[in-house]
């Protein structure tokens, strides 16, 4: 599949919009941009098209893992000595406009700042003020439906480097899927099964590539995964001899995220239940050929029967190329028995 790197994408958006770079905040916007994961989520990114990319850091903003292209500017966020770092880093851009000699008006920046990942630092994530956004809106390019739509379109079609990262993700997130197949035991809880598997993965941080790794793994047996069709959640419940048990997996590793789930059994299901999986394994098998090339999807038929007392559903990332399609997760639906 011929995916173009990060800076070809970019640079051909920003040619067709007639614009010379672009100015986020957002967490997704950054890593999306440049593949750099924020840690505290009050850093900026100045995207240029024909000049090194700027990225500037609050003071205390960790520096291990920012990539080796981008400029590196501190600004002071986090200081006792500074009464308003927004405005000091508003004095900093403006000096980099002046040294390289691009016009605000020629950059783009998404105003809407309700929908964002969260940075590495979510337990205490920073909302950047209003007024703050609005100092930067007065000076960019004048929004329009057309640019935020085509802005939109970036985290559609992935880049070569994108596609990596998620691929991290998802052999990450295969560690806790293999955790996850041998803790189904009778007697086990629920909620000792998400612990293993969030444990393993966290465990993987320090393997080749992967300095972030989180997991949210949410467990439901029994009747319990009869409920998987409207929400997921682990409880105190231990596994018995014929459940079915459905993990959901929230898996992110360096920003990338994975979306996972297996259903496996505690020892040999009942016939109904048995039916229910294979359903489940034959919609997932026949549904990856519905997509267009260039896309990472989630293909996660389910089939939830309260009156058998379960359900099941089978989640995996699959990117669609021009000739079919991969599955990134490669730790596949797991047998019922």
């Amino acid at each position: 599949m011929n995916s173009p790197n990060r800076t070809e994408k970019l640079r051909s958006f920003l040619r067709r919009h007639s614009l010379q770079g672009w100015l986020t905040w957002r967490p997704d916007e950054i890593l999306l941009l440049s593949g750099h994961f924020p840690f505290w989520g009050a850093s900026f990114l100045l995207y240029l098209a024909e000049s090194p990319s700027i990225l500037f850091v609050p003071v205390l903003e960790p520096r291990d893992h920012i990539p080796q292209d981008l400029r590196v500017i501190e600004y002071p966020w986090g200081s006792s000595d500074c009464a308003d770092p927004f405005a000091v880093l508003m004095d900093m851009i403006r000096k980099e406009q002046e040294r390289l000699n691009f016009e605000f008006s020629r950059i783009g920046m998404n105003r809407n700042s309700s929908r964002t990942s969260h940075p590495i630092q979510a337990a205490e994530g920073l909302p950047i003020p209003d007024a703050v956004r609005d100092r930067f809106s007065a000076i960019a390019a004048t929004p329009s439906s057309e640019l935020d739509a085509a802005f939109a379109d970036l985290y559609i079609s992935k880049s070569l480097e994108e596609i990596q990262s998620i691929r991290l993700a998802n052999q990450v997130a295969c560690a806790g899927i293999r955790a996850f197949q041998q803790s189904v035991k009778p007697g086990i809880p629920e909620v000792g099964i998400s612990a293993i598997v969030e444990g393993t993965i966290q465990k993987q941080v320090g393997n080749p590539s992967v300095f972030y790794a989180r997991g949210w793994a949410m467990v439901q047996s029994g009747p319990n995964s009869a409920d998987a069709g409207c929400f997921n959640r682990s409880t105190d419940r231990r596994l018995q001899a014929g459940d079915l048990v459905l993990m959901e997996l929230a898996t992110c590793v360096n920003g990338y995220w994975s979306d996972l789930t297996r259903t496996s059994a505690v020892g040999t299901p009942r016939p109904a239940l048995q039916r229910i999986l294979e359903v489940v394994r034959k919609a997932q098998a026949s549904a990856v050929s519905a997509v267009r090339p260039g896309m990472i999807i989630t293909v996660e038929p389910g089939v939830y029967v309260r009156e058998h007392g379960g359900g099941a559903r089978i989640e995996d990332n699959v990117l669609v190329t021009e000739t079919g399609y991969e599955v990134l997760s490669s730790e596949r639906g797991t047998p019922a028995s």
